[in-house]
């Protein structure tokens, strides 16, 4: 699995992290840990301009996921997510939970979407949620990270 990761990485996250929270979220859904994913840590701004183009929402967001249209043959690029650094410190505060806890969340959370699930109905939502606080709870147990 190739596994790129750019922008500034969040006080506690690692690259190495981040590649055990993508792969236990394909675990999660039962897929073979094969193929491109990319995440990139970006600004609100950065963030608030995707939003708008892919949801029409003027506002910043966490974590948005985008799938990958085109894979060449034998090859499967899942997709990129973006996640606001400044935005999930905010919430990792809120939350009263570290900031690596909220990152890897998120990381976790993107890998679902691309791998095609999504929550805008409640059995979506309860599905989804659970395997990403099942594979979070893999990766870290029960203590915070």
């Amino acid at each position: 699995m190739k596994i790129s990761v750019s922008g500034r990485l969040p006080r506690g996250v690692t690259e190495v992290r981040i590649h055990a929270a993508i792969r236990e979220a394909f675990r999660s859904a039962r897929r073979k840990e094969r193929g491109d994913v990319s995440v990139q840590f970006v600004t609100e701004k950065a963030i608030a301009k995707l939003n708008r183009y892919a949801c029409g929402k003027e506002r910043p967001t966490d974590v948005l996921a985008f799938p990958s249209e085109v894979s060449a043959p034998g090859e499967k690029e899942w997709g990129d997510i973006f996640i606001a650094t400044t935005y999930a410190e905010r919430q990792a505060e809120h939350r009263h939970i570290t900031v690596a806890e909220e990152i890897f969340r998120l990381v976790i959370h993107g890998v679902l979407h691309l791998l095609g699930y999504d929550h805008r109905h409640a059995d979506e939502e309860a599905d989804m949620f659970g395997r990403q606080e099942r594979a979070l709870q893999k990766i870290y147990g029960s203590s915070s990270l």
